[in-house]
């Protein structure tokens, strides 16, 4: 749809609009999810802004269609959108209807988004990601008007400086519903895993849990090619998602817009998320993340725990008899299965997965020396200070 406004003059024509973006994004997208999403763009009217243009579009639409792209006659590139009605909580809010304008779903651009000399593609793309359910991406480190736009790899971002088509985090087209189960892996442990770019086989997205439920770390691969020409290397891209309730400021688990997918590490401006062969980092969760090799246009990644659990104690005596004495401690922190040794002088320890413990057989009036140690999956050990009892 065109819509006449008092602040433009430009001389706009629905048809050759939807002409211009059926040649211009629907590719785009038909790239992004492998097929599996095919936008059809239609001529419709034109309606003069009045009380809104959403609003004078809603009462001309008949069509029924999924949603709608309102084109202001501006010199402007810029855009929005209404993502629709959006809620995952069954009792709590009706399903999303499937058509405009009951479920409200819409993108508003400026004319030279669309058309002109220089159109800029990526913010229809961008705007259009909004209505799929794609929310920015960013750090989370920058203040100001561009604060949500700060990951150069992605459309839902800054892609570039703004003007580059390129494609988006796999957890995005797995949202969509462009990702198949099976494409997608959730690791349980320490391991290898091979993952593919967009048209390759076998895995295309490794999530990792962060020890809580909600948050994510998220792993795919980014290659030079197609729509994905202007990435300055090729590699493994990093991501967190956190759906947790302060995540968002909610009551409730965060979901669709309101969800937050951060690179990793949340460098502003950067592309220390993108990791080559041979690059490492340390995740959230405390899981070390290391690409291994590059088979073709797949990746090869190690998952490692190299670090000892967080341990801070303290270790406390709760009870104290003749013979015996009951310990307690806060558990420590690590994304393996963690064991705790308890330990009298130098006698062989106890080892345990509780918090506490009852040693036994001690001799009356003597003093000990009891130390404990917490100890992950893969062997990394921290000790805390022996206590006296």
């Amino acid at each position: 749809w065109v819509c006449d406004t008092p602040a433009g003059d430009l001389s706009l024509d629905p048809v050759q609009i939807a002409q211009v973006l059926t040649s211009e994004i629907k590719p785009f997208y038909e790239w992004l999810s492998e097929g599996r999403y095919q936008p059809e763009f239609r001529g419709g009217g034109t309606v003069v802004e009045g009380s809104g243009c959403a609003n004078a579009v809603a009462e001309r639409v008949t069509s029924e269609p999924n949603g709608v792209i309102i084109v202001t006659d501006t010199a402007s590139n810029g855009g929005s959108a209404q993502s629709g009605i959006w809620c995952p909580y069954e009792g709590l809010c009706p399903p999303s209807p499937a058509t405009y304008p009951e479920n409200y779903r819409s993108v508003t651009l400026g004319a030279h988004a669309v058309i002109g000399p220089n159109p800029r593609f990526v913010t229809v793309v961008h705007e259009l990601g909004h209505t799929l359910h794609f929310g920015h991406i960013f750090s989370g480190q920058t203040t100001g008007t561009w604060s949500e736009y700060d990951d150069p790899t992605d459309v839902m971002s800054k892609a570039g400086d703004r003007t580059k088509l390129m494609g988006t985090a796999a957890l995005h087209r797995y949202i969509a519903g462009w990702l198949d189960p099976d494409e997608v892996v959730i690791a349980d442990g320490a391991g290898s895993y091979t993952l593919a770019a967009i048209g390759g086989t076998g895995d295309q997205l490794l999530l990792v849990p962060n020890g809580e439920q909600g948050w994510l770390t998220a792993m795919d691969v980014r290659i030079r090619s197609d729509y994905d020409t202007a990435l300055p290397m090729d590699g493994v891209t990093v991501h967190t998602l956190d759906q947790r309730s302060e995540a968002c400021g909610s009551a409730l688990p965060c979901f669709g817009l309101s969800r937050r997918v951060a690179q990793w590490p949340p460098e502003p401006d950067s592309y220390d998320h993108v990791l080559a062969a041979g690059d490492d980092v340390v995740l959230p969760g405390g899981w070390t993340l290391t690409v291994r090799e590059r088979v073709g246009d797949r990746f090869v990644v190690d998952l490692s725990d190299t670090s000892a659990p967080v341990f801070v104690g303290p270790l406390v005596a709760t009870g104290i008899e003749a013979s015996s004495v009951a310990l307690a401690w806060p558990a420590a922190v690590d994304p393996e299965p963690i064991g705790y040794e308890v330990a009298v002088g130098s006698e062989s320890p106890l080892v345990t997965s509780e918090t506490s413990a009852v040693l036994t057989g001690l001799a009356p009036d003597t003093t000990y020396d009891i130390r404990i140690a917490a100890v992950d999956a893969s062997g990394n050990r921290v000790a805390l200070d022996p206590i006296q009892v």
